[in-house]
């Protein structure tokens, strides 16, 4: 920019009075353009004068064969939390983190059953699910590539109940409140890793026994390079396109509680503190279109087969009878689209919280309502293309 004004200078001394001046005295020149006195007489005449202008010429040209400046684009406006609320309705003691951002999640759906003997006049009710509630937020990194990366808070409560009008009610039913973080670490051997806490309250049928205490968490996920905490394609038919799924989510997990009244939970006693620490694991199998390997003309939905299994230690008295060791296997097939499903479903063991022993076989349909929240504000990571049969 100083070139041109230097340059400017000249030609305006130069056509300003023609015939004033013979000459410029170098001496009102800037050094840099001293150089077109050639013949070292103290001024810039007629034909040094020319020789200037045919070199700014020259520079003027040059300037204009250069490229554009392009101005900046404005830097994109960052929304660091961006609250999103969401309402779920799945089956009791979820394994699931609630922030994850995996495509697809295999969860059951809650129970409902109703029979009625109509010689006998008896009717039974049979409930078991959990309803949360909530808001989820996004939050950008401020390095891209570590840092608690989404934030979730909710509420809600879990259901085991069986009710019948001749006959005690049973099972129990509890209240929870808490967040989840999702901590994002791209150089990390877990690409995410969720952390979950809550305050819970338990309850039997009538109100009277009263458990509260915490439940807290941890479940990881690989990137690319493992197959935890995730969901991720096994199989493929000719065409190219994923038939089965597998997937598998570990979660270290300790619960603490109190026993104000251990009410219809007898395998609990009054006045006593439980801190229960181990595994509870989950393992699915997704298999997509099931019948067209037989039948190819056949077009039919996924069916999902599922293991969940729990096993907690009860650290503070070491008796055997009062470890949770609890296992459900289903088998789910959808009806009317992600909501409700035809399932096959078997449990047997200590029910966590309560110890209450089950040992049943349950076969009709269950309902699922509403998503896990996705990612409002943040880009997601982008990993690269791999060949078929890397976990995603």
């Amino acid at each position: 920019m100083l070139r041109w004004i230097f340059a400017a200078s000249i030609v305006l001394v130069f056509s300003a009075d023609r015939q004033a001046y013979a000459c410029v005295p170098t001496s009102k020149l800037e050094e840099r353009n001293r150089k077109y006195d050639l013949n070292g007489d103290g001024c810039i005449d007629a034909r040094e004068r020319d020789l200037l202008r045919q070199d700014l010429a020259i520079l003027d040209r040059e300037e204009k064969l250069k490229p554009p400046k392009l101005p900046k684009p404005p830097a994109p406006e960052l929304v660091p939390y961006k609250p999103v609320p969401f309402f779920i309705v799945r089956d009791a003691y979820p394994v699931n983190a609630v922030v994850t951002n995996d495509e697809k999640i295999s969860d059951a759906g809650a129970l409902v059953s109703y029979t009625h003997d109509r010689i006998a006049k008896e009717w039974t009710l049979a409930l078991k699910g959990a309803v949360a509630a909530g808001v989820a937020w996004d939050r950008e990194l401020t390095n891209g590539i570590e840092g608690v990366s989404r934030v979730a808070f909710m509420a809600g409560a879990e259901f085991d109940r069986g009710f019948q009008n001749n006959s005690a009610n049973t099972g129990s039913a509890s209240a929870k409140a808490g967040f989840e973080l999702e901590y994002f670490n791209a150089n990390a051997l877990f690409l995410r890793q969720y952390f979950r806490a809550d305050a819970v309250y338990t309850t039997d049928y009538d109100g009277k026994a009263s458990l509260f205490g915490f439940e807290g968490s941890w479940q990881p996920m690989s990137g690319n390079d493992g197959y935890v905490g995730k969901t991720t394609a096994i199989a493929w038919d000719a065409a190219g396109r994923p038939r089965v799924w597998w997937e598998f989510r570990p979660t270290l997990a300790v619960d603490y509680f109190h026993v104000a009244d251990n009410g219809v939970f007898k395998a609990l006693k009054t006045g006593e503190d439980y801190l229960w620490a181990g595994l509870k694991l989950k393992s699915s199998l997704i298999v997509e279109r099931p019948l067209e390997w037989l039948f190819p003309d056949l077009t039919t939905k996924a069916i999902t087969l599922e293991a969940k299994y729990f096993y907690l230690y009860e650290t503070l008295s070491g008796r055997k009878n009062q470890n949770i060791d609890y296992l459900q296997l289903t088998a789910s097939y959808p009806i009317i689209g992600d909501f409700l499903f035809a399932q096959v479903r078997y449990t047997n063991g200590n029910s966590p919280r309560t110890l209450v022993r089950q040992d049943d076989v349950y076969a009709g349909l269950t309902i699922k309502i509403g998503d896990y929240p996705t990612s409002p504000t943040s880009a997601p990571v982008i990993e690269p293309s791999l060949p078929r049969g890397t976990p995603r």
